[in-house]
């Protein structure tokens, strides 16, 4: 009899303790899956990357269902002056979205790369959303950032881009990446 009331005691203590130590703290974020952005009909959507969520161009109702399906971190590459782009900045929350303009293949710099890789970092373990209109531009800055950035073999670093997205940048980053004559890495 002691016994069990001594369970049954320890039962209540460890209960009550379980949940007044989340009090004041923020509730975990669900899980961001690539199925999340699918079924919000998101552009394009992959996950090249555990957490990396790359796509085109997302909506205001996309951009709100992806943040309350756990998504903390949104990176633009499209510049604020293309069609479609530039309403983020005054509608995110603040520290939840960047942009790095990136218009075509001159601004494939490492200086672009390092802004991006800085971002990810960032983001850490959070779940990020990287996107472009088409996430051509995602690819292949993802794909220069393996390869400059991580020390990523550069065949590899261009399958990540392509998974990510990569489609017409493809030419002037495989040059970037040294896997064309005449390239320079």
């Amino acid at each position: 009899m002691k016994s069990s009331f001594f369970s049954f005691t320890a039962l209540i203590v460890f209960t009550l303790v379980g949940s007044l130590s989340g009090c004041g703290e923020a509730e975990a974020p669900s899980v961001a899956t690539l199925e999340t952005a699918t079924d919000l009909g998101v552009r394009n959507a992959r996950m090249p990357i555990e957490g990396l969520l790359t796509s085109g161009q997302v909506t205001e109702e996309q951009y709100d269902a992806l943040a309350e399906g756990g998504y903390r971190h949104f990176i633009s590459l499209r510049p604020e002056s293309e069609n479609g782009a530039g309403w983020e900045e005054s509608y995110a929350q603040p520290g939840t979205f960047n942009r790095i303009p990136i218009a075509g293949a001159a601004d494939l710099t490492r200086e672009n790369v390092a802004a991006l890789d800085r971002l990810l970092d960032e983001a850490g373990d959070d779940p990020a959303v990287l996107y472009c209109a088409s996430s051509n531009r995602v690819g292949a800055l993802l794909a220069l950032r393996a390869y400059w950035m991580d020390g990523v073999p550069a065949e590899e670093a261009a399958e990540l881009g392509r998974a990510a997205g990569m489609t017409r940048l493809e030419a002037p980053v495989l040059e970037l990446l040294g896997l064309t004559e005449g390239s320079s890495r």
